[in-house]
């Protein structure tokens, strides 16, 4: 029974450590994959080029690879629509905003004791901005394992986000074949392809918010409950 314990506590270990890189390779596949595949379609249909040229023992390999480069480069352009998006609709990242006096995502009294407790437990200044008490929140909870709910909406926020940008690029490339060969179910897949940039720019857009509280809330829970623990461990 012990080895069969230590057995599944290292499968266990194994897991947690290897989720989020998973999820990080099939954040930049899958988007990756959509739009390569169009861009493959439309160079054959469109342009006339052959591009089945590679040995096809091979070929899944290679367009595998080809999918998670293009998914990088995705997630790379994704960075300053993301910084424009948030600019325009909030004036800032939600992680740079929540402890604003004219944020009302949390009470004033909640800001206050994250002010506080990041000051007494971090070491960070009082009049630190916003985004680098985030950071510091962020990076506590990461190292200490507090919240797993932390790396999940992390995990759902940029998945969303890179598909956004890879669903709206699907819907630019849709648009010009379809105009070229004046084919509505091209267009139709085009309109498609743009309602489901929408689609995930709102989910996007709700992870984002849900996984920067989701921060402030897992440091204050756990800092509160060392508070509590280390007053009632003290001699009366």
């Amino acid at each position: 029974m012990p080895q069969l314990l230590g057995a599944e506590q290292l499968m266990s270990s194994l897991v947690d450590t290897s989720v989020f890189g998973l999820y990080e390779i099939f954040s930049n596949i899958i988007p990756g994959f959509i739009v390569l595949v169009t861009l493959w379609e439309f160079v054959e249909s469109v342009l006339h080029v052959q591009t089945t040229i590679i040995d096809s023992s091979i070929f899944p390999v290679f367009f595998v690879f080809l999918s998670f480069i293009l998914g990088v480069a995705i997630q790379a352009a994704s960075a300053p629509f993301e910084k424009f998006v948030f600019r325009i609709s909030h004036g800032g990242y939600p992680s740079s905003t929540l402890l604003d006096e004219a944020d009302k995502t949390f009470p004033d009294d909640f800001k206050k004791s994250i002010r506080r407790l990041s000051h007494e437990k971090l070491g960070i200044p009082r009049d630190s901005d916003c985004q680098h008490i985030f950071d510091l929140c962020y990076t506590y909870v990461v190292q200490n394992n507090i919240s797993k709910r932390v790396s999940t909406f992390l995990n759902m926020y940029s998945f969303s986000r890179n598909m956004s940008v890879a669903m709206l690029l699907e819907a630019v490339v849709l648009f010009i074949w379809a105009r070229l060969a004046s084919s509505s179910l091209i267009l139709a897949l085009g309109v498609l392809s743009a309602l489901l940039a929408i689609l995930f720019y709102n989910r996007f857009m709700r992870y984002s918010r849900s996984f920067s509280t989701e921060v402030f809330r897992s440091f204050y829970i756990d800092q509160t409950k060392r508070e509590t623990t280390s007053g009632k461990s003290k001699p009366h």
